[in-house]
């Protein structure tokens, strides 16, 4: 029996014993992560303990800015240089379990963007820190990092061209991850607890590939089967799964010449598929259950946020239970193991950062909204 299926049959299990139906999405609880002051603002992360990072836009002495921010414990708050430099700006796009916060960080307009890493949690063990390690070359960001204190992400080389980078927490030298055969950029955007690296280069023959890197080695993971030399795909996410999953998407013949999300494991790919009536599709994220999450184009050319479950069905996060009247859930980023997903909605005409938390039980937030964070303004 594979892990996947294994882990299907557990969890269908489960729902039994629970008196739920398989087939029926669970209803949600809902928090807007973001505040009527706010000059747009996007959830990019959550992790095992429900600890959200993601960032916002911000009026600075007259300009609108962006800044990292987290949701922990209740609390909205920014990463730490938020009252020294007004100037600053930057994007928190991955948290560990201990609540380490990575992403970018630009200290005044027009200057260098350098990898950054700041406590989101109490738990974080490390000082508030900004990385200013790079390839040799100016600009860097940190995409994902695991638990085991590694980040990864872009910075740019010596040569001027943007390459796949990896940085410990403990470490000021970053290492470069290379690119496949006959390329000359790529880009590392997200690494599992076993050190499994994700993320895309060009080749020869194609713009960017979808790619892993094992031990520094790099993988073309390739597009649909069928499609024509050259065909764009990129890996956004790895899991911890035995033989783990890596989610992303994929030009392709086989997806009518749309982008299709899709999953690659055991040395093949499939296709995620879109909402009915729709064309495209997108995979961002996926946890260690195989629930995989993302957007997805309506009938009607509108873009949605979506869940594929672990059986691979979609589910339009719209049509769930829980989700506030008026609100438009566009894009969904991140997913958790518990199922709290992250992302960006629409709300009153302005972007809004959002987190959903799957309700198994009555606990006490039956009409589907937790109220009462308390805000640390930047």
């Amino acid at each position: 029996m594979s892990y996947l299926r294994g882990l299907v049959i557990c969890s269908c299990l489960l729902l039994i014993a629970l008196g739920l139906s398989a087939q029926e999405p669970p209803a949600y609880a809902f928090t807007d992560l973001g505040r009527v002051e706010d000059s747009g603002s996007e959830a990019k992360a959550v992790n095992t303990n429900g600890v959200a990072v993601g960032s916002i836009g911000y009026n600075s002495q007259g300009t609108i800015r962006e800044r990292a921010f987290y949701y922990s414990g209740g609390v909205r708050g920014f990463d730490f240089d938020a009252g020294s430099a007004p100037n600053m700006k930057s994007g928190a796009l991955a948290v560990d379990d201990a609540g380490c916060a990575v992403g970018w960080t630009q200290n005044t307009d027009g200057a260098p963007v350098y990898f950054e890493m700041f406590k989101a949690a109490d738990s974080c063990p490390h000082n508030d820190t900004i990385f200013g390690a790079n390839l040799g070359g100016v600009n860097s960001t940190a995409y994902g990092v695991n638990n085991g204190g590694l980040m990864v992400g872009v910075s740019k080389t010596d040569s001027d061209l943007y390459h796949a980078c990896s940085l410990a927490f403990d470490s000021t030298t970053m290492s470069d991850l290379g690119v496949l055969p006959g390329g000359s950029s790529s880009a590392a955007m997200d690494v599992n607890d076993e050190g499994v690296i994700v993320g895309y280069s060009d080749t020869e023959s194609v713009v960017q590939t979808a790619t892993r890197w094992d031990s520094g080695v790099p993988t073309d993971l390739g597009a649909f089967p069928g499609s024509a030399a050259g065909t764009q795909s990129y890996a956004l996410a790895v899991n911890n799964a035995e033989d783990p999953q890596i989610v992303g998407w994929s030009y392709g013949s086989a997806a009518g010449g749309q982008q299709h999300g899709c999953v690659w494991q055991n040395g093949l790919m499939e296709d995620l598929g879109t909402l009915a009536g729709g064309d495209t599709s997108e995979a961002w994220d996926v946890n260690d259950l195989g629930e995989v999450v993302g957007w997805a184009r309506t009938a009607d050319y509108h873009v949605h946020a979506v869940l594929w479950d672990a059986t691979g069905t979609i589910i339009d996060l719209n049509t769930v239970e829980g989700i506030p009247s008026g609100w438009i859930l566009a894009k969904a980023e991140g997913i958790n193991n518990s199922g709290q997903i992250v992302g960006r909605g629409v709300y009153d005409g302005s972007d809004r950062a959002f987190l959903i938390t799957p309700i198994l039980f009555q606990d006490g937030f039956e009409n589907g909204s937790f109220d009462g964070w308390t805000d640390v303004v930047p």
